[in-house]
């Protein structure tokens, strides 16, 4: 995985953030003929330190870089049902996006100090981020959430939490439909674009409010 810098030391690492050079270890450690019980010694240790670091806020994107090996070479579990993984590739994503690596031109706006970043920590970010979206898309919206009618189930959500829930779609769909343009910096698509766009989301959004006016008198 071309995601490390083999110019930078394990202790310039080690510095950085104690958890990716263990998680390093754990990975090398799967193929360490003179001690084949080393993995499963270093698996607790590990998961320990994981768990203390994704509780500091906010997080470097060296944690992000340590989380998108663990997520591709997971530690051993005695089942899939104990298996972290999916839960940790969300957080890895959650956490790229909060510290601004899926805008690495413009860390800035996600920082509280200035940061004055060198072309090679920009490339970097980049190559992180990429990495990390090989995961699963953070929000999913399937058959189990559409109206009970159409999906066979016999359930029905609250009301309240079913507009909440349009709401949510709706958000998602305006991110969605703006910001898919691969050439721009930002993503925006052009401005004709914008303006189709904009129409049909008005609709979307007017069918939304009458459906919410009963509910808000």
């Amino acid at each position: 995985m071309p995601l490390l810098d083999p110019s930078i030391t394990p202790d310039a690492y080690f510095a950085i953030s104690p958890l990716l050079p263990w998680i390093i270890i754990s990975v090398a450690a799967r193929h360490y003929p003179p001690d084949p019980n080393l993995l499963p010694s270093l698996s607790a240790p590990v998961s320990v330190r994981l768990w203390a670091t994704l509780a500091d806020v906010p997080q470097n994107y060296v944690v992000v870089k340590a989380l998108c090996i663990l997520c591709t070479w997971p530690l051993p579990v005695s089942s899939t049902s104990s298996d972290p993984t999916f839960m940790l590739s969300g957080l890895m994503m959650q956490i790229a996006m909060q510290i601004g690596l899926h805008r690495p031109s413009h860390a800035q706006d996600f920082a509280r100090f200035k940061e004055d970043l060198r072309e090679e920590e920009l490339r970097d970010r980049v190559k992180t981020v990429a990495t990390g979206y090989g995961q699963p898309p953070s929000t999913v919206y399937d058959w189990a959430l559409v109206p009970s009618a159409s999906n066979g189930t016999n359930y029905q959500l609250p009301e309240e939490v079913e507009i909440r829930l349009s709401i949510e779609r709706f958000c998602n769909k305006v991110t969605r439909s703006f910001y898919t343009n691969k050439m721009d910096p930002m993503g925006l698509v052009s401005d004709e674009q914008r303006g189709i766009m904009s129409d049909f989301l008005a609709h979307d959004f007017e069918e939304i409010e009458s459906k919410l006016r009963p509910n808000t008198s």
